[in-house]
């Protein structure tokens, strides 16, 4: 009996004991700082010893007038100063990424890797308007900024390619721009990797501005873009000139508002011979061929592919057009009825 008396007593004692920390923990916890609010200057909060980190809430608002104090706390001698200021940062939108390049070009060594580092991560979660800030960011750094920060930008670009190119194209979209893949070409960024040509039609639909044609520039593969003449995509030529420069493999090509949907060359002597003609095209339905000879296009004679590109120009979506062709030796006259570009780009070729 007295052994048994002894164990229920040890027992009753550590449930006692247990009770007490229990009681004592919970009474400590009414001491622990709730997370002061996202962007509330920190003289305007009471200090906390939490070892804890806050958790940041998926989205979150942060006050333009806290990121100044946010962007010095990444040079903080405090971990967590550092940490939170930078999570909260990544939410900071357009108005965080002004204030990250500055501290790029002017910050230490560790100030510009964190930038560096919250710019990459607002530029794969950020909304379409922080993404175009922190695209402007990184090539401002990449050409412009002190040598650790441009290289480290630079490789934030290299990185993100892909997903650069990605949202380029369906920004392109969004305004009215056609885009369309072709043949495999040379990756630029990743030799020995072949990707899709691209090309690029901004037509009677474009929307976009001349300042929207920075997308283009961010297409690597983009080798081809049509500008109708007389329409929002009739681009200036200094703004050609701009794409030129960005893209040195990029040819583009100017056509009027017209579109018979074939492809062809001018061989020496040989005249305007059809290599390809678009499925469903203008050129297509009237029951041109490849490998006919084009001889006339509206009643006026035509030597050389260039020829009947600047022939189309007389004409508009609509019209119909007798064209004169030769064909195993035979001499026949089609009607076609043109199309207009937007409705007519099938593939990436060179179309009249």
């Amino acid at each position: 009996m007295t052994r048994t008396f002894q164990s229920l007593l040890v027992y009753l004692l550590a449930v006692g004991c247990m009770a007490a920390l229990a009681t004592a923990s919970l009474a400590d916890s009414s001491a622990v700082e709730a997370p002061r609010p996202l962007g509330v200057p920190a003289e305007n909060a009471a200090a906390s010893d939490d070892p804890v980190e806050a958790p940041i809430p998926v989205r979150v608002h942060v006050d333009p007038a806290a990121i100044p104090e946010l962007v010095e706390g990444l040079d903080s001698p405090d971990y967590r100063t550092r940490r939170r200021s930078s999570r909260l940062l990544e939410h900071s939108g357009p108005y965080g990424v002004e204030a990250l390049t500055k501290a790029a070009h002017g910050g230490s060594l560790e100030v510009i890797a964190r930038a560096v580092r919250i710019l990459q991560t607002m530029y794969i979660t950020g909304s379409d308007e922080t993404v175009d800030a922190v695209d402007r960011a990184l090539e401002d750094l990449k050409e412009s900024g002190p040598p650790t920060a441009a290289q480290q930008a630079a490789a934030v670009l290299d990185q993100s390619g892909e997903l650069r190119e990605q949202r380029a194209v369906a920004r392109i979209k969004r305004l009215g721009g056609v885009v369309k893949y072709g043949d495999l070409m040379a990756d630029l960024r990743n030799p020995g990797v072949a990707r899709q040509q691209m090309l690029v039609l901004l037509g009677e639909n474009w929307r976009g501005g001349e300042a929207d044609l920075e997308y283009l520039k961010r297409l690597q593969t983009l080798v081809t873009l049509y500008a109708i003449d007389g329409t929002p995509g009739d681009i200036s030529l200094e703004a050609e000139a701009g794409l030129a420069r960005a893209l040195p493999h990029l040819k583009v090509q100017r056509r009027s508002r017209a579109c018979l949907g074939v492809g062809g060359s001018s061989e020496p002597f040989a005249g305007c011979i059809i290599s390809n003609v678009n499925e469903d095209s203008a050129a297509h339905r009237a029951g041109l061929m490849p490998g006919d000879l084009i001889t006339e296009f509206g009643g006026k004679p035509v030597e050389r592919f260039e020829d009947l590109v600047k022939l189309i120009y007389d004409y508009r979506p609509g019209d119909r057009v007798k064209v004169a062709i030769q064909r195993g030796g035979r001499d026949l006259e089609l009607e076609v009825v043109l199309d207009g570009w937007d409705a007519a780009l099938e593939a990436p070729r060179r179309h009249p």
